[in-house]
């Protein structure tokens, strides 16, 4: 990832859109500074307009912009793991763009451990598949553990559906509990978790907006 614009930090949050999902950062950096307002937050470009990257520079939200290499890979998503392997800071946290931000994110990073990757249990799709899996809207990390470099790796030659169907086929049972911390829900809480009717955290910070329907949510929620 080429850094075009960068300050230095030791922490901080990394998000990343393209021409297809870029219509929900302005919506996504709204909620994430009204309550992470000293929180610093970085960009990649996955692929975006240069109409919304003028409106990311002019905006002065981010406190790095990084453009991801094209030519390694066509679908968006897949630059995830090496947008985070891209990242200059010591401690980072991807967070996705069709998060509902509504509280204090930065206690995530109490929670990393060294050479581990930090997550929320995707209890929904866990209790669908008989498996148990994690979902990658929020991934933490301490200074790039080997883990995320496999990961990296394997979207770009082994990719499954998406990247966290493909984090998810490179981890039997015992590697997910070498390589990954379980967060708490409230840092994530899917939509269909709504859907399941699971109580939501007392203190919950995040709702997550999954598919479709979650996308719908969104435009719902900007036309107000």
């Amino acid at each position: 990832m080429r850094i075009i614009k960068l300050s230095e930090f030791d922490r901080a949050f990394l998000t990343g859109c393209d021409k297809n999902t870029e219509w929900m950062l302005p919506w996504f950096m709204e909620g994430f500074k009204k309550h992470n307002p000293d929180a610093k937050i970085s960009l990649a470009d996955f692929g975006m307009s240069d109409e919304m990257m003028e409106w990311a520079v002019a905006s002065k939200m981010f406190h790095s912009i990084g453009q991801m290499d094209k030519s390694t890979n066509t679908q968006g998503w897949f630059f995830k793991p090496s947008a985070m392997l891209g990242t200059p800071y010591k401690e980072v946290c991807w967070i996705d763009t069709d998060f509902q931000v509504i509280g204090d994110m930065t206690e995530i990073f109490n929670y990393i451990e060294p050479q581990r990757l930090a997550m929320v249990e995707d209890t929904p799709w866990s209790k669908r598949t008989g498996q148990h899996w994690h979902n990658s809207g929020i991934v933490a990390f301490r200074e790039k553990p080997p883990i995320l470099h496999e990961w990296a790796q394997r979207v770009q030659e082994k990719p499954e559906r998406g990247d966290q169907e493909t984090l998810h086929a490179m981890m039997d049972p015992l590697r997910k509990a070498i390589y990954i911390t379980d967060l708490h829900q409230k840092f994530n809480f899917m939509r269909l978790m709504i859907i399941d009717k699971m109580p939501k955290p007392k203190d919950l910070r995040a709702i997550h907006w999954t598919g479709g329907k979650g996308k719908d949510e969104i435009r719902d929620q900007m036309k107000k």
